[in-house]
């Protein structure tokens, strides 16, 4: 019975967490213990369950974390496809402008908020004009030698495709070199299908510029000889504004400016693609309760063309 006592301390030091050679010496002693020994079957029972118990506890805890990981990452594709379908719904709603909703977003009133169901998940919409952002405000210190700067707005960053715009564009040009500088040359380049209107020209000059055509954009020049150049101070800017109609599809369309120095000091300075216009461009917004799916989306009629997607 001595043996007994033996591997029953044991199989308490294991129960309370004791670990190699406890369990060690019990596993080599074990031929001989059962060999015509008595009084053996409990102590050795306890030790297959004290065992099992520090084999299996783990294990079950990770088969239940492996079935709940798998259980919220089903909830979570669920709510993320539920999210998309929103999306997707907004932009269905739009192109078809189901109940007045297109006709219900302007610049004046440029938020929508609506909630539906998909697959048992509840998911909230938002849908927006795209806000104009700030023009940030120029600070040109003078610097010796000539040198021209030249910037460009738009009097509507968002119109409603599909109708006749009217928008004014403003050409602005700043001499801030320690030079007196002669404007030669504005140049500005209309992207398709923008059209100049005809008389619209004030500024530094009232004259209709000359048009010629290049891949399908109508191409505007100003210019300049002898006295009729423009003249800019040190400092001073000078501004040259026009308008362009236009009927456009769904797309976000950019701009170009230039001017040119006579005689050629500054040299030639451009604008590149700015005073952006955005006709039929919406953003839309699709929240679960774990997810949010954002996407930029050009809509009209005839057809949606998605600009970004992102998913959280």
């Amino acid at each position: 019975m001595k043996e007994a006592k033996s591997i029953t301390n044991c199989v308490i030091r294991v129960a309370k967490g004791c670990k190699g050679t406890a369990i060690d010496h019990l596993i080599k002693k074990m031929p001989n213990l059962i060999r015509g020994q008595k009084g053996y079957v409990l102590p050795l029972s306890l030790v297959t369950l004290a065992v099992g118990a520090l084999v299996l506890v783990p294990f079950l805890q990770y088969v239940y974390t492996g079935i709940k990981s798998s259980e919220i990452s089903k909830d979570l594709t669920l709510e993320r496809y539920s999210a998309e379908a929103g999306i997707q719904d907004a932009i269905s709603r739009l192109k078809v402008n189901m109940d007045g909703f297109t006709d219900s977003l302007t610049p004046d009133n440029p938020t929508a908020s609506y909630s539906i169901t998909v697959n048992g998940v509840e998911i909230f919409i938002t849908v927006k004009i795209p806000e104009t952002p700030e023009e940030p405000e120029l600070d040109l210190p003078v610097q010796a030698g000539p040198h021209l700067h030249v910037g460009k707005k738009v009097s509507k960053s968002w119109i409603e495709p599909n109708v006749v715009n009217t928008l004014t564009y403003t050409i602005e040009t700043t001499n801030y070199g320690t030079c007196t500088l002669h404007l030669g040359e504005i140049g500005d380049i209309l992207p398709f299908p923008f059209q100049y209107v005809s008389g619209s020209s004030s500024g530094m000059t009232t004259a209709d510029p000359t048009i010629t055509w290049d891949n399908m954009q109508q191409v505007l020049t100003w210019s300049f000889t002898g006295d009729d150049r423009p003249t800019l101070y040190s400092g001073e800017t000078g501004t040259q504004t026009f308008q362009a109609n236009v009927i456009a599809g769904a797309g976000i369309y950019y701009n170009k400016a230039s001017i040119k120095d006579d005689p050629e000091q500054a040299g030639e300075v451009s604008t590149g693609p700015t005073a952006a216009v955005a006709a039929g461009v919406y953003e839309i917004e699709a929240k679960t309760k774990c997810t949010v799916s954002q996407a930029t989306a050009a809509i009209d009629s005839t057809e949606a063309t998605i600009l970004s997607w992102r998913n959280e």
